[in-house]
């Protein structure tokens, strides 16, 4: 198997008893390990409303409605109750998928976030991300210092030019069109 990481991983496919498994959460179910580590945790689980039309089994099509005299689009108070009673579907899937990756540890559980972000209890049912769900604060999480080895990979800006003005200004003409 290999796993995409900027560069490849080799993993072996038949692995032993002492060796380190990388799965996702959905494919830890109903194994059991030593120690599981769940990476970050502050990363966004929750899906785009992409869709022309959202279908619902109870309330059937909820579409956008589409203002053409304004040429605006607008969402409906049906397509806002299906979106809210998916979010809430979804958000109950996100939990049962944790608590399974969370149990298959016996001794240890390391859970990893990018970002330790403010908890608010009220906001648990828009939660974004599963550090939304946690007070992180409250449970004694310790921040990690990165290895020396990374630190010099740290990403930087580096700007090459300074922007062509007469390209700015057509690009800003051509596109930039203010509202009647």
């Amino acid at each position: 198997q290999r796993i995409k990481t900027g560069g490849d991983i080799a993993a072996p496919a038949q692995a032993n008893a002492d060796s380190i498994k990388v799965m996702s959460m959905h494919a830890s179910k109903g194994l059991e390990f030593p120690v599981v580590v769940i990476s970050d945790i502050s990363r966004t689980f929750k899906g785009n409303d992409n869709g022309e039309i959202l279908f619902d089994e109870q309330f059937g099509f909820a579409p956008r409605y589409f203002d053409k005299n304004n040429m605006l689009v607008h969402k409906t108070v049906l397509r806002r109750l299906v979106k809210m009673k998916a979010e809430a579907e979804e958000l109950k899937n996100e939990l049962n998928l944790f608590y399974v990756a969370c149990t298959r540890a016996m001794n240890k559980l390391y859970i990893l976030s990018e970002t330790e972000k403010p908890y608010d209890k009220t906001a648990a049912l828009e939660a974004r991300c599963y550090a939304d769900l946690f007070d992180m604060a409250a449970a004694g999480c310790t921040e990690l210092v990165p290895h020396s080895e990374f630190v010099a990979y740290k990403t930087k800006e580096i700007i090459l030019s300074e922007p062509d003005e007469a390209l700015k200004q057509a690009v800003n003409e051509k596109f930039m069109v203010g509202y009647k």
